[in-house]
Order: structure tokens, then C-alpha cells, then sequence
């Protein structure tokens, strides 16, 4: 399995060991988790909480084993289609087949990543546990003032979103 952590994030203590163990069990190709907000101080808490306190929190239950593609449609109808890799845990040999390797020099590359993995796993689950501690600061990618670089970013990715869609019919 592979896991990919921001780094000035934090899992909660045994948050991979309960992923590990449910991914193994079940097979699964990707296995998603709930997170929360944690902020640098009260300044940034003041500026950013009412965005996404509660926001990495999916309060419908997605535990049963789905296709990625079915998954993906509740997470949709129900708000809580969340494209941080940092919030799943995948199967190393799906993320080799499937080529889902980062992309350089762009920012946002979660968009692709995630939607171009729900698309193709075939066993997909969600365990209802906050697993992950995502950490909001000023200056970081999320909080800057939106630049040329970031509309360029996402440009890319739903370029390679509407590929993804072609490539699978």
C-alpha cells in the first residue's frame, strides 16, 4: 500500500495500522477517510474555519465495498466529494497499473489523481474514522490569492480529467 502525507499534516496515533488492516481484509483498491481541520494559530483559525471546519467530515457511511465509479456518485449527490490524496490509502500495484503518478510543475494535481483512480478501481471503500489532521496556514497553496499559476493547474487537470473520460469510453 501507498500513503502520501503533507508535510506539515499528522496522521491520529494508529490511523495507518486501522487502514492498513481494512484495506488488507477487504481487498481494496482505495480506501478513503475522514479528516480535520487543525489551524497554526488562532489568527488563521479566525480566517479559515468558518471555510472548512467540518468540511473533511463525510457524515453519510460509505463502508461497504463499491466501484470506485459508484463511490464517486454518492460522494457527489451527497457533498463530499473530496479530492486530497492525502485523505485515502491505496493498493501499491493499482497505483503502478494505473499510472497514477503525480504530475510536475502543476499545483491541484489531486483533481486528476483522485478522479482517474475513482474511475478505475474496482473495490473501493470508506472507513468513518478521522484519520487525518490537515493543517491550515497562511501562505500555503489552499489559502493564497488565487494566481495565474493555479487557474493553469486546474486547466491541466481537467484537460487530463476529460482524457481520462475519452481513454475509458
Amino acid at each position: 500500500y501507498i500513503y502520501t502525507i503533507d508535510s506539515d499534516d499528522f496522521l491520529e496515533l494508529n490511523g495507518l495500522k486501522l487502514l492498513y488492516n481494512k484495506a488488507k481484509e477487504y481487498d481494496l483498491d482505495t480506501l478513503f477517510f475522514d479528516a480535520k481541520s487543525t489551524y497554526e494559530n488562532q489568527e488563521v483559525y479566525d480566517k479559515y474555519a468558518h471555510t472548512y471546519e467540518g468540511l473533511y467530515i463525510r457524515k453519510h457511511n460509505y463502508e461497504d465495498v463499491y466501484r470506485g465509479v459508484d463511490i464517486l456518485e454518492r460522494f457527489i449527490k451527497n457533498g463530499k466529494y473530496l479530492v486530497n490524496v492525502p485523505f485515502q490509502f491505496i493498493k501499491r500495484s493499482f497505483f503502478i497499473e494505473n499510472e497514477l503518478w503525480f504530475i510536475n510543475g502543476i499545483v491541484h494535481e489531486d483533481n486528476i489523481y483522485t478522479f482517474k483512480s475513482m474511475l478505475k478501481a474496482k473495490r473501493v471503500s470508506h472507513i468513518s474514522e478521522v484519520i487525518y489532521n490537515r493543517r491550515f496556514r497562511d501562505d500555503s497553496i489552499m489559502t493564497s490569492k488565487l494566481s495565474f499559476y493555479n487557474l493553469y493547474s486546474y486547466f491541466i487537470n481537467y484537460q487530463l480529467m476529460i482524457e481520462t473520460l475519452i481513454d475509458l469510453n
